[in-house]
C-alpha cells in the first residue's frame, strides 16, 4: 500500500539498516544500501503489525559516500537505532562517530550479523506474509532511486543477480524480536 509521507504515523518505532558490502567490487564502490522503516506499535488480532517504509539510499558508493549516505538517512528519518553488518561496522562507526560528533548527535549503533546464505533466504521470505496480507506500506515519497531499486528486488526475488535493498530491509525482523509490539487483544476494564 502507498502512502505519503505525511500518513506515515508519528508513534512508530523507527529503525535504519544498512548492508555496506555489495555483491561484486567495482571502481565506484561496492553496491550498498540503507534503509529506514518503521513498526506499529500494536499487533493485530493475528499477531501481525504494521510495518512501513520510509526512505533509503542505495547505489555503488565507496566508503566515505556511504557513511555519509548512512548520516543522511539517520538525519532524514530519526531512527531509534542505526544496524550495520558485523563486517563494516567498525570501519563505519568509527567514521559516523566523528561526522555525527561534530552534529552533537550520540547515535546507537547495533551489529548485525549476515545469515548463512540458507538462513538468509528465510530471514527475506519473513516479508511474505506481511506483503501477502496487506501489512506494509511504502512511503511514495522516500529517494526514488531506492524506491524504484527495492520494487526491482522485491518483484524478482529470489533470482536476482543484486539483493542489497531486499537483504538491509530483512535485517527489520532482527528490531522486530528486539522490540516486539504488544499483543492484538485489547484489555476489557
Amino acid at each position: 500500500k502507498w502512502l505519503n509521507a505525511g500518513e506515515i504515523p508519528k508513534d512508530i518505532n523507527r529503525f535504519q539498516m544498512c548492508d555496506p558490502i555489495g555483491d561484486k567490487q567495482i571502481e565506484r564502490g561496492d553496491y550498498f544500501a540503507t534503509v529506514t522503516w518503521g513498526i506499529s506499535p500494536e499487533l493485530d488480532d493475528l499477531g501481525m503489525c504494521k510495518l512501513y517504509l520510509i526512505d533509503g539510499y542505495c547505489g555503488h558508493l565507496n566508503y566515505e559516500q556511504a557513511a555519509q549516505a548512512i548520516l543522511n538517512l539517520f538525519m532524514k528519518t530519526r531512527p531509534i537505532e542505526v544496524g550495520i553488518e558485523k563486517a563494516s561496522l567498525s570501519y563505519f562507526k568509527t567514521y559516523l562517530d566523528n561526522l555525527m560528533k561534530a552534529r552533537n548527535i550520540v547515535p546507537f549503533f547495533r551489529e548485525l550479523r549476515p545469515a548463512k546464505r540458507d538462513k538468509y533466504e528465510v530471514r527475506i521470505n519473513q516479508f511474505i506474509p506481511y506483503f501477502g496480507g496487506g501489512y506494509i506500506f511504502v512511503n511514495k515519497n522516500a529517494n526514488p532511486e531506492f524506491l524504484e531499486e527495492f520494487l526491482y528486488e522485491v518483484a524478482r526475488y529470489p533470482r536476482l543477480k543484486r539483493d542489497d535493498c531486499l537483504d538491509a530491509s530483512a535485517y527489520l525482523f532482527d528490531f522486530l524480536t528486539l522490540y516486539p509490539p504488544i499483543g492484538g487483544e485489547k484489555i476489557r476494564m
